[in-house]
């Protein structure tokens, strides 16, 4: 028997799906997120078992919803910074109307007086890409929002993430069944001012950090939450860690045990009794990496091309562990994301996604695999009673085919539950700031 991850990787024809052909497997059963597709676009299933859409995960409480906070920005929130053209020792911007083209070394300012202390770092020698001076890459024709990189912006957006956090850490905290320990993900672009002890965005997020604590501390009654803050308060460095690519060579013990923390050692950045619980990262975050107990991501940074909604929420999709480790089922969670206005239509845009991938009810001449599957799912009978039953019932001939032009009809009254389309539930993704 052959288990295949990973399915769209081995099409049926190259060299390794012929040398898997050989072990004369008496099953082969393909287990992914994708397959491979025809030269149209029509994915290959073969026998399909079961299907699980984003529509389906998020209505049936198999990951976090989520709730969208947006930060509000004086001025034009849907106009971006375009890079136009790339050239040797130069890189042309535009805003609007408005050009510009600067040498390395020169600010962005002069483009949009919005922008903070961002220039134009490096180009690359086969002109394919520039740096901006926060660690920003961009390449022709990406684009990012001017107020992304505005220090009041980045400042509210702390602030934000800081309560919400503290809210729901509270609320996870004391409540009855094993306590969950939320953490809180910022994706940032600018290392140096994280990793340095003096850097700007390590020093406001610690100012902001204390003062959250010192007002909670003020009216909390709760002793055990009491000593939590406390403990927090005592370092507000040990709160937060950071992972980024070029770590992996570092030499600095601190660097390096922060590192192993976040991507090998869960259970001791999940431990009720360590303060950690803010990670510092870039989008360059390592493929595959997550951590059940991810309930915030603040998007500090813009990511400069456009890319799926869901991929960004991805990290923290996963439904938490308890201070035993053991996975909680039985509640609804919500991821909180934090992004300025420059994505004021997030919510729209993934719920927009998620329904997209719903499967659309359609049919050909025959009965397919995904149209039995889609049964079973409802339905929980095997593949030979839906045959026998559609055939007893003249919906289908011997060869599965339909047998005339009211078939496909005949079949929806039968299984109703299974061609009805799904949609994401309401509320299921919401804007935070909603009132309850």
């Amino acid at each position: 028997m052959v288990i295949l991850d990973e399915p769209h990787k081995f099409k049926e024809g190259n060299k390794t799906w012929q040398s898997i052909a050989q072990l004369n497997a008496s099953l082969i059963l393909r287990y992914g997120a994708t397959f491979p597709q025809d030269k149209k676009g029509v994915v290959q299933y073969h026998n399909l078992i079961y299907r699980l859409t984003a529509v389906d995960a998020f209505n049936d409480n198999l990951v976090k919803g989520v709730r969208v906070f947006t930060t509000e920005v004086v001025g034009d929130k849907l106009e971006k910074v375009k890079l136009l053209a790339i050239e040797k020792n130069q890189a042309t911007f535009g805003y609007g109307e408005k050009k510009i083209t600067l040498g390395v070394g020169e600010s962005l300012y002069l483009l949009h007086d919005g922008i903070d202390d961002l220039t134009l770092a490096d180009i690359n020698k086969k002109c394919t890409s520039v740096v901006l001076s926060s660690g920003l890459e961009l390449k022709k024709g990406d684009s990012f929002s001017p107020y992304t990189f505005c220090n009041a912006t980045t400042q509210q957006m702390l602030q934000k993430a800081l309560k919400q956090h503290f809210d729901l850490e509270r609320q996870l905290l004391l409540r009855d069944g094993g306590k969950i320990k939320p953490l809180t993900l910022f994706f940032i672009d600018d290392i140096d001012s994280f990793r340095n002890e003096d850097g700007a965005l390590r020093k406001t997020f610690e100012s902001y950090l204390k003062t959250e604590l010192e007002q909670r501390l003020q009216s909390e009654q709760n002793p055990f939450y009491q000593q939590h803050l406390q403990t927090a308060l005592a370092d507000l460095s040990a709160t937060c860690a950071g992972y980024f690519s070029k770590d992996n060579s570092t030499t600095d013990e601190k660097i390096a045990q922060e590192v192993q923390e976040i991507l090998h050692d869960k259970e001791k950045l999940l431990d009720i009794n360590s303060p950690r619980r803010f990670v510092f990262s870039k989008w360059t975050l390592r493929e595959g990496w997550d951590n059940p107990n991810v309930f915030g991501i603040c998007k500090l940074r813009s990511s400069g091309s456009e890319i799926s909604k869901l991929q960004e929420v991805g990290r923290g999709l996963r439904l938490p562990v308890n201070e035993f480790m053991a996975r909680v089922k039985d509640e609804q969670f919500k991821l909180n994301y934090f992004v300025d206005s420059s994505e004021q239509d997030f919510v729209e845009k993934l719920i927009g996604e998620i329904n997209s991938q719903a499967p659309k009810i359609t049919f050909g001449k025959e009965l397919t695999d995904e149209n039995i599957a889609q049964i079973q799912h409802h339905y929980g009978k095997s593949k030979f009673a839906i045959l026998s039953d559609c055939i007893s019932d003249q919906i289908i001939d011997e060869e599965q085919a339909f047998i005339n032009a009211q078939s496909t009809q005949k079949l929806i009254e039968k299984y109703p539950l299974a061609f009805q389309e799904r949609r994401l539930y309401e509320n299921t993704i919401e804007k935070g700031d909603k009132k309850k």
